[in-house]
């Protein structure tokens, strides 16, 4: 007889001196063992299940020993979730900074932050921060030329007395103020911005250098010789970078004067002519 559920059993042999023998068998047939898990784990982790070590995605069966001496199957269903990482260039200017997790930083380095991704696994990122130097917003002043001292950069002048609105058109390096005021520059490098201190421009006794006095000037722009029309006799004319360097000076004692810029590099100046009771100024293009 081959019994393989639980139960009592009467088998009557035959013994070796040819007479009956009754054997009774109490049978216990444990149940099968089986159970499953499944499992979460981040890169470079593993998990262990009897003698297997797991550390990648996938299903796995393991048979082990139960307490009662029989097998146990667990199957493992597996994700180990992929390594996270990711990069970042940034520019900042001067007094800013950036914050990358619990770090803050405010000096140019590249910095390695590891932080908590959503699968709750690290994530590492990697910032290349450059921090741009202050902008130099100092200026220098001779006669009534502001010149900012920052070199390359971009250039917007500034009155200060009219609520800092721009002064059209005047982006070069240097400012040739022509009324009484107060002037600042705001000068930008690599993307960054910063407003010089004011500069107070007074020209009392001089008489202010008016816009507004008639006088012609033609051609404008001009690639050499211009003429000048005033409604009163010139005394002086002279010309000025845009560095507030004189590099021409005429006398004039007409009305028009005939000004040969030939021999001027291309660029911006300014006609700064005075006659009795009045000076004016002009900005002219050299092509």
């Amino acid at each position: 007889s081959t019994y393989s559920t639980s139960g009592v059993y009467t088998d009557v042999l035959t013994a070796v001196n040819g007479c009956d023998s009754t054997v009774t068998t109490d049978l216990t047939v444990g149940a099968a063992i089986s159970g499953s898990q499944t499992l979460s784990l981040c890169s470079g982790e593993s998990v262990t299940v009897g003698t297997s070590t797991y550390s990648t995605s996938g299903v796995y069966t393991d048979v082990l020993t139960a307490v009662n001496g029989c097998d146990s199957t667990v199957t493992t269903d597996l994700t180990v979730g992929a390594a996270i990482s990711g990069s970042q260039t940034l520019s900042i200017c001067s007094g800013e900074s950036v914050t990358v997790g619990t770090n803050t930083y405010t000096v140019s380095g590249v910095y390695t932050d590891v932080l908590t991704a959503v699968n709750g696994c690290d994530s590492t990122v990697t910032t290349d921060l450059t921090v741009h130097a202050v902008i130099d917003v100092s200026t220098t002043v001779s006669g009534i030329t502001i010149t900012a001292n920052a070199a390359p950069a971009s250039y917007q002048w500034v009155d200060c007395t009219n609520g800092f609105l721009p002064v059209s058109g005047e982006i070069n390096q240097s400012y040739v103020a022509n009324v009484n005021g107060n002037y600042a520059v705001i000068v930008t490098q690599n993307g960054c911005a910063d407003t010089s201190i004011c500069v107070s421009i007074t020209m009392n006794g001089l008489g202010e250098w008016s816009q507004n006095h008639q006088l012609l000037v033609y051609p404008n722009p001009a690639t050499g010789v211009v003429m000048i029309q005033a409604d009163g006799i010139m005394n002086q004319v002279e010309v000025m970078n845009s560095m507030g360097e004189v590099v021409m000076r005429e006398t004039a004692g007409e009305k028009q004067l005939q000004l040969d810029l030939g021999n001027l590099s291309p660029g911006i100046y300014y006609l700064l002519v005075s006659t009795d009771n009045e000076r004016t100024v002009r900005k002219i293009v050299k092509k």
